[in-house]
């Protein structure tokens, strides 16, 4: 199962790694904390990621039960944006293609 966790900002890592902590340790994780809209790409959702990979095309779940594919995947370079296959955990990422926002 992967998820995709849509938290306030306020709320602390350590709470949201442990409200997932029934998954297994290879379960994407991750956190939502900015979405931005680009003229060319549209909605763009800041990701970071807590746990696990997230690759391109990758089907999401979110905590309120709604899922989605990631379309692209791109790597945040100051006022450019480079597109990668995958991100790990511990880095932050930016989303193309995700419409449910909460």
């Amino acid at each position: 199962m992967i998820v995709l966790s849509m938290f306030y900002i306020q709320n602390s890592i350590y709470r949201i790694v442990s409200d997932f902590e029934h998954f297994s340790r290879n379960d994407f994780v991750g956190k939502v904390f900015k979405i931005v809209h680009d003229k060319q790409r549209g909605p763009l959702t800041l990701v970071r990621v807590l746990r696990g990979d997230m690759k391109k095309s990758m089907r999401l779940t979110s905590t309120r039960a709604h899922s989605e594919t990631v379309g692209k995947i791109y790597e945040p370079l100051a006022d450019e944006y480079r597109e990668i296959p995958l991100v790990q955990a511990g880095d932050v990422a930016i989303c193309s293609g995700l419409k449910v926002k909460i």
